[in-house]
């Protein structure tokens, strides 16, 4: 048994970031709106728990909703802290499963069974209403009654909460071969899945699953505060996961136990007060109601509001430390495109928005932050993600439903996508309806290919040229900070050599390369001949405006090795609106970049978006981002989920291989670099970095006096369109995948 207290006073300013003790007699008053400026990853999405997905909506989500606990980054190494720090909860005790000898004959370790949570007493949520153990039980069995679709009711899920879906309740087919005497994921084959006091789910496709939590029961139950204790029905992820669930008004939402509230405001029936501060007619009590240290306003057009919330219960400790000070926030949305970009940073540069990150999804013109005398740029570590090509591997997959034979036959796969409104033009009739002479067809490269565009990749040029030494070149499938890392395994370089040699080498390839003339001893001005005149082959490549130093560097480097690139897919504006819909046709492509974390082979939910494979005729268009570029393999897959039943030196083993896997022979991925990142603060405001973020509670202006006009200066709707597409961009572990 682990006792993880947290009961201890931390010393000085941390102090007061995580416990309040400093009394004080007086509310700190600091009348200027503070201003963020985002672009990303995708526009204002979801929020509840249920369906929760990434987005510039986090701003909100941190500002106002709280955990149990959470995990600290340490952001200048990259690294995370390894154990979380108390929220609503002050202590915890776990209890661990014992090590045991699973089905495949092995020991299995570092399992928990349970865990007993003291709940942190004196809290309010925005309308009044007490946190206790009654509401972080309703709010844990909410989320997996919904997404369980134990009630029932759950007709039409949403693409997020199928991502939840799968976070939170596993198949036991995938994790049958890990059972042990005391966990026996076996016994739910073939059965409907169960939440333990709330009934079975009638979903045809929740058979055979069992959940992340097997159950919630109160133990203290108090008015304010109290304790719960949480019985796991995974073997090792249980407190991971309930760091992933955000905590909201049991009062105001009790009618919404069993339905999902979708977006931020602008979705019948979850409505946002109007502008006057009345309520919708549809009865909706509002968004993010929580007991953070902000409460929602609204977010109208392309700009949100917050106000402080007074009584939260953090806010004596802090404000004796001069924080929680400012009355009112501002988040100012820009388009995710290169004039969104631009728009923002001209912004931050005029003093219009006060902080902006500069990161992979969504930079900054670097050179005019330094140069911005009343700008402070703050650079920090290199992202631990970064622009990735992902390389169909359709070639080689296992995938059932036939899609090797798609690529080989050319299907025409017009009839699955016909129907997506991102294809416009003249595949498509006035009416909308298909044109019957539109083809579209399934494509894949074989192994030798992606071998050799892995090499011919000018990664100098695209690090120093391309993106103007602003990103680093990439660690490979692990970031250098990440413990496991291997910097001694093999990546992929510059090296026009070994990616002719893989294509003279490959028997399909080698006949191709033969009947053009071409050997190892031709130069590059040979290879590049045969490119633009009669290429060996034509590489159907996506690309959007956010990755355009990819495109072209891909499509130099396709030269190099006698290729050119098919632009006839190229939907440079509509790439990343079909990205976030969850209708990017996967299967057309033989490459696309991504700024996102993938692979980030670290954590068992980007093991589940590697070797996750969609169901024949369920692929379309919510399973699709599983298995991006059809790289599933069952080698791989038993690999990556044996880690998590590993000891430390089996793990690290496991992880090697993963690593050489992916680097030195399958090639999904052109690992092209890491982002270095930073942030613009404007000099009349401070900050701390304490939880490894922008936290608007952790804001201190500091300049002259004066009020400041909501938006100074800032006429948002000349610069930037209604609202922004973002693309899907996986980033906190256990987020939407």
């Amino acid at each position: 048994m682990k006792k993880y207290s947290k009961r201890v006073v931390f010393i000085l300013f941390l102090s007061s970031i995580v416990i309040p003790f400093f009394p004080i007699t007086a509310k700190a008053q600091v009348t200027e709106t503070f201003i963020a400026g985002a672009c990303g990853p995708r526009d204002i999405a979801h929020w509840d728990t249920t369906t929760a997905v990434v987005s510039t909506g986090d701003y909100y989500v941190d500002a106002c909703l709280e955990t149990l606990f959470r995990y600290r980054e340490d952001v200048w190494t990259g690294d995370t802290w390894t154990e979380e720090e108390p929220v609503l909860a002050t202590s915890w005790t776990i209890t661990d499963r014992p090590n045991e000898i699973n089905d495949l004959g092995w020991m299995s370790y570092n399992g928990q069974e349970s865990v007993e949570i003291t709940l942190r007493q004196g809290v309010k949520f925005h309308d009044g209403s007490d946190w206790n153990a009654t509401v972080c039980k309703w709010n844990i069995d909410r989320l997996m009654t919904i997404i369980g679709n134990i009630s029932g009711i759950t007709s039409v899920m949403d693409a997020n909460m199928r991502s939840r879906r799968d976070t939170f309740w596993s198949e036991q087919g995938d994790w049958a071969e890990y059972s042990t005497p005391s966990w026996n994921v076996s016994q739910y084959a073939g059965k409907p899945a169960e939440y333990p006091g709330f009934g079975t789910s009638t979903d045809a496709a929740m058979i055979g699953r069992w959940p992340t939590f097997y159950n919630v029961t109160i133990i203290e139950d108090l008015q304010s505060g109290g304790k719960v204790k949480i019985h796991f029905g995974s073997w090792g992820t249980g407190m991971g996961a309930l760091d992933d669930i955000i905590m909201i008004s049991m009062h105001s939402y009790v009618d919404y136990s069993e339905t999902a509230i979708l977006g931020y405001g602008l979705t019948p029936p979850f409505l946002q007060p109007d502008i006057s501060g009345g309520y919708p007619s549809t009865g909706f009590p509002g968004h993010l109601i929580g007991t953070g240290p902000y409460v929602f306003q609204s977010h109208i057009s392309d700009i949100g509001t917050l106000k402080r919330f007074d009584d939260w219960w953090n806010a004596t400790a802090q404000q004796a430390d001069g924080w929680h000070t400012v009355e009112n926030v501002a988040l100012a949305t820009f388009a995710h495109s290169e004039a969104g970009y631009q728009a923002r940073s001209t912004a931050m540069v005029a003093g219009d928005i006060h902080f902006a990150y500069d990161r992979s999804w969504e930079p900054l013109n670097y050179e005019d932050m330094i140069a911005a005398p009343s700008v402070r740029y703050v650079p920090i570590s290199p992202e631990s993600y970064g622009e990735n090509i992902i390389l169909n591997c359709i070639n080689e997959t296992s995938y059932p439903g036939g899609l090797k034979w798609m690529a080989d036959t050319g299907f025409n796969m017009s009839a699955i996508y016909g129907a997506s409104p991102y294809w416009p033009g003249p595949q498509f009739k006035a009416s909308g309806v298909l044109n019957p002479n539109w083809t579209l067809n399934a494509h894949g490269i074989n192994r030798a290919f992606r071998k050799a565009i892995s090499y011919a990749f000018d990664y100098d040029t695209y690090v120093h040229t391309a993106m103007n030494d602003r990103v680093i070149r990439s660690g490979g499938v692990l970031c250098p900070a990440n413990p496991n890392y291997n910097g001694a395994i093999p990546i992929a370089t510059h090296d026009l050599t070994i990616a002719r040699q893989a294509l003279l080498d490959d028997p399909y390839w080698s006949t191709i390369c033969a009947a053009r003339g071409l050997t190892i001893a031709n130069t590059t001005a040979e290879w590049n001949a045969v490119a633009d005149t009669n290429p060996i082959y034509s590489m159907e490549y996506n690309y959007d405006q956010a990755h355009l130093e990819a495109y072209s560097v891909m499509q130099t480097s396709l030269r190099d090795i006698g290729c050119d690139m098919d632009e006839d897919e190229d939907i440079p504006d509509t790439y990343t609106e079909i990205s976030a819909s969850f209708t990017f046709p996967w299967t057309i492509t033989d490459g696309f970049a991504l700024k996102l974390g993938y692979p980030r082979v670290n954590t068992l939910f980007y093991l589940i978006a590697y070797f996750k494979s969609p169901a024949a005729g369920s692929i379309f268009p919510y399973d699709s981002f599983y298995n991006m570029g059809f790289n599933y393999n069952s080698t791989f897959d038993a690999v990556a989920k044996a880690i998590y039943f590993q000891n430390d030196t089996t793990q690290q083993a496991s992880y090697d291989w993963i690593t050489n896997w992916m680097q030195n022979y399958q090639y999904p991925v052109i690992f092209c670099g890491n982002d270095l990142r930073g942030h613009a603060i404007d000099n009349d405001w401070d900050y701390s970095w304490y939880w490894g973020d922008v936290r608007f509670n952790l804001i201190k202006y500091t300049g002259g006096a004066g009020q400041l006009p909501l938006i100074p200066g800032f006429s948002i709707g000349a610069v930037l369109a209604a609202t922004f597409i973002g693309i899907v961009y996986i980033i906190r572990k256990k987020r939407q995948i």
